[in-house]
């Protein structure tokens, strides 16, 4: 009886020596800085008492406000001595992402999240948060800012980040509800491998993308969100444009393919269309102007070796990827393909067939033009000729690039340990 008694309160010491490190972002927040910490404290016993954590921890930084924001906060530190909760000063303004990262730094526990000082979240969706990434064993949480009827969203920014959520969705091949999301929770261990992150408001959007990448175990929760009193920081336009280039520039480093073949494919689908008036007439014995005929052909053939290049583009990126970094997005499609057609290894003798078949229409045309009397080739098939040795020549070259990035790879495989490299897929 004695061993079980102290092995139940050693089970529930266990369970509970874990600490949470709240970090709060804050800069120029005179407005709401006040009653966002002073509720945050007063709701820390809560959230310990409905947690199995052992101790919060509330840390703001001040990033370089100009206003009274660090007047208000030494006060609120002059009458909160405690050492759940301090302030860390920067002299000036060095962004949001910078600020979190500073907290970071200084936490102590074992989970990390963060809020905005804004006013907007309330900080009691922690306990259902932590409780969350416990029962589904996840490696983060996010708080969607969506799931709740009452969200007070503005119209604009919520249709921007339904926006942003469906393209990485798309882009990732994993459903998020919202990436730009200021209230998190997650395990110290998760934020080594999402190293490095940017300094500026789109800390988040890469957090998200490197995260999903990361193949780290991310659950959503639903948090209500009240609308922010006064100016926002985020600019609807510079803002988007950087969440949309932070976004598409980190997936490209995990699966590139995916977003060249996307934008490859929209050039191949203008080419079909601009062909398809031509084809249609020619099939159907109608009469069909002979210079909308000849334009939309050659434009289709412009659209056609543009896609073909741009995937190709794709398909030797991804190759970089896969060969020298270790984490990297599978990427089934071009997997299958590349074991199905080895397109890998023989890049190059692809290219070179492409090459010799375009080479030898060509030679044939201008045979039967110079010897043979005169032109009996439609024109067409001159066309179809430059182009297949436009493409010939550009598979030619990756080809080439291919087994010089092999070769690299092969020297670097000498010098370091096998298991910092990944192998070709």
């Amino acid at each position: 009886m004695v061993l079980l008694v102290v092995y139940w309160e050693n089970e529930g010491l266990h369970k509970r020596m874990a600490k949470l490190s709240i970090i709060v972002p804050a800069y120029n927040e005179e407005d709401f800085i006040h009653e966002v910490v002073t509720g945050l404290l007063s709701i820390r016993p809560q959230i310990i008492e409905e947690t199995t954590l052992d101790d919060v921890e509330i840390i703001v930084v001040d990033d370089g406000s100009r206003d009274q924001t660090a007047k208000l906060l030494k006060d609120i530190l002059q009458k909160e001595t405690a050492d759940h909760f301090q302030v860390v000063q920067h002299e000036e303004n060095r962004g949001y992402g910078a600020a979190l990262k500073t907290g970071f730094n200084a936490a102590k526990g074992e989970f990390l999240s963060f809020m905005d000082a804004d006013g907007t979240i309330d900080p009691r969706a922690f306990a259902k948060m932590h409780e969350t990434l416990e029962k589904e064993n996840a490696d983060m949480v996010v708080g969607t800012r969506f799931g709740n009827k009452g969200s007070q969203m503005p119209l604009t920014r919520k249709v921007g980040n339904r926006f942003f959520a469906l393209l990485l969705s798309f882009l990732a091949g994993q459903r998020v509800k919202d990436t730009a999301s200021g209230m998190r929770l997650f395990k110290r261990e998760a934020l080594r491998m999402l190293l490095p992150l940017p300094d500026g408001l789109h800390f988040t959007p890469a957090m998200s993308t490197k995260a999903l990448h990361e193949r780290i175990k991310i659950a959503e929760v639903p948090i209500p969100y009240a609308e922010r009193q006064g100016a926002s920081k985020l600019s609807v336009v510079s803002d988007g444009l950087r969440f949309f280039r932070i976004i598409v520039g980190t997936v490209l480093m995990y699966n590139p393919f995916k977003v060249f073949l996307f934008f490859g494919l929209l050039f191949e689908l203008v080419a079909g269309l601009l062909w398809s008036i031509p084809l249609y007439e020619l099939f159907s014995a109608k009469d069909l102007l002979f210079s909308d005929y000849i334009y939309r052909s050659i434009g289709g053939v412009y659209f056609s070796i543009i896609g073909v290049q741009i995937i190709l583009f794709g398909v030797l990126a991804r190759f970089i990827v896969s060969t020298f970094f270790r984490q990297h997005e599978p990427g089934v499609l071009i997997h299958k393909v590349n074991r199905m057609f080895r397109v890998y290894d023989w890049m190059g003798i692809y290219g070179m067939g492409v090459l010799s078949i375009g080479i030898l229409i060509n030679a044939a045309y201008f045979w039967k033009y110079l010897f043979g009397g005169g032109i009996i080739f439609h024109w067409a098939w001159l066309l179809l000729a430059a182009g297949m040795i436009i493409v010939g020549v550009q598979m030619l070259i990756t080809g080439i690039v291919m087994r010089i990035l092999k070769d690299i790879k092969a020297c670097l495989v000498e010098k370091d340990p096998p298991e910092v490299l990944s192998d070709i897929s």
